[in-house]
């Protein structure tokens, strides 16, 4: 709604602000954590997705109620799906867990080279997934085909997001050594075409 903002930060907390009068709604903390935050998000209304070194937690915002806490590999990102059921939590190893938010399960893995995320961007429909690493090379994850990924190798270097079209039917990235950009076209069936 607008109204509240939320941060963290090396100190391992998470704090809600208020907008308009700059003052604190909320603060939570994690003492199990391991490391500082180092992502998050708010999907939903009920719920704020933390992410730090070794833990994937959320909780309400209102109450500050942990709804579910998972102990994970070393994490770096976080990115919800546009309906705020999934989430792609980037681990630093190749499968990079996706969460369904409500239960905190891992319904899938995004399958890549690259052992750190550096960005993933869900299609505005949420089939899709393009997802940039440290080996500067895109990768398209499809949700709806149970995790299938196509990587494009001849986009070269690329290590930002992507800007998707609203139709969710073409993606444009950049080419950070060349400074061009590259348009993925995807047909209804998620065949892919350089253009």
């Amino acid at each position: 709604d607008g109204e509240q903002i939320a941060t963290t930060g090396p100190d391992v907390m998470a704090t809600i602000f208020d907008v308009d009068s700059g003052e604190v709604a909320a603060s939570f903390g994690f003492t199990d954590s391991g490391l500082g935050r180092t992502g998050l998000a708010w999907p939903t209304a009920d719920q704020l997705l933390t992410v730090t070194g070794n833990l994937v937690t959320t909780v309400h915002p209102a109450t500050g109620e942990i709804i579910w806490s998972h102990h994970t590999g070393p994490s770096a990102l976080v990115a919800p799906s546009p309906d705020g059921a999934e989430a792609v939590i980037g681990m630093n190893d190749d499968d990079h867990d996706v969460y369904d938010l409500a239960t905190g399960e891992v319904v899938g893995q995004v399958r890549t080279a690259s052992r750190v995320l550096k960005a993933a961007d869900w299609s505005p429909d949420g089939r899709w997934v393009l997802v940039a690493g440290d080996d500067d090379q895109p990768t398209l994850w499809d949700a709806a085909a149970a995790g299938t990924t196509t990587q494009y190798e001849e986009v070269g270097p690329y290590s930002a997001g992507g800007a998707w079209s609203p139709d969710s039917q073409r993606v444009a990235v950049t080419d950070s050594f060349d400074q061009r950009v590259l348009i993925i076209d995807l047909d209804p069936q998620g065949n892919a075409t350089m253009g």
